[in-house]
Parts: structure tokens; C-alpha cells; sequence
């Protein structure tokens, strides 16, 4: 998943999340291991563009679920907390995924769509031309 680093600042924050379209991005140190994660929630009432996240990100009580958790279970803990993103880390508590509710749905509405190795829509078109 996309990430950022501790020492990063709401400015990158906010590049990132314009630039992805991404409401929230987890925060990893220099070993990936997951430190936080900073939503629209946390920045968006923030005055100063070069604020560490480090000082505005969620970084207490994080809800994570473990390397290899399904999909069916990843959506009860969503629910369960009421939160739209779900951070996947191994023993380690390194950030190894990220399963959003937006996944989730976008599978129950598209259960048969052709997507590439990381989840994402492949898309094909063909154009014909007669006389």
C-alpha cells in the first residue's frame, strides 16, 4: 500500500492524498512497522502544511488484523469498529496490506471483473471500424 514515513509532514500527507484520491494513509518507521495512520479526520482541520503527521496522526488503540485474515473477516472488523481501512501487518507488526471498505464493496459489485497481481480493474477496450 501507499505509505508514509514517520518525519513526513501534513503537506506530504495531503500531496499524497490528492494526488491517489486516498482519504487515508498509514504511517510506517524506517523498519515498515506500522506507527500510525492519518485520514482526512486528522488533517483536516490542521493549519500548518509543514506539521510532522508524527503530532496529528492516529497512533493509539490502532485496529489491525494479521497477515492472511479473509476477506469476510476483514469486513466484520470494519463494521465492528466503524472504520474504512484496515491495516494488515505480520508478527513483526510490519505493514504488509491495506483492505478498505472500498475494496470490499467494489469485489460484492463486481465480483467477476478481471483485475491485475495487486486488485486493480483491468481494463480493455476494442474499436472497429467498418465502411
Amino acid at each position: 500500500p501507499i505509505t508514509l514515513h514517520v518525519s513526513s509532514t501534513l503537506q506530504d500527507a495531503l500531496d499524497i492524498m490528492k494526488e491517489f484520491r486516498i482519504g487515508g494513509i498509514p504511517v510506517v518507521d524506517d523498519h515498515r512497522k506500522l506507527v500510525g495512520i492519518i485520514t482526512n479526520r486528522d488533517t483536516r482541520f490542521q493549519k500548518d502544511p509543514k506539521k510532522p503527521i508524527r503530532e496529528i496522526m492516529t497512533k493509539e488503540n490502532l485496529v489491525v488484523a494479521p497477515e492472511g485474515v479473509d476477506l469476510a473477516k476483514a469486513e466484520e472488523i470494519l463494521q465492528q469498529y466503524t472504520i474504512e481501512k484496515l491495516p494488515i501487518v505480520d508478527k513483526e507488526y510490519k505493514l504488509v496490506g491495506l483492505i478498505t471498505y472500498k475494496d470490499i464493496s467494489k469485489r460484492k459489485d463486481h465480483p467477476n471483473s478481471c483485475k491485475d497481481e495487486f486488485g486493480r480493474l483491468r481494463v480493455g477496450a476494442a474499436v472497429g471500424v467498418t465502411h
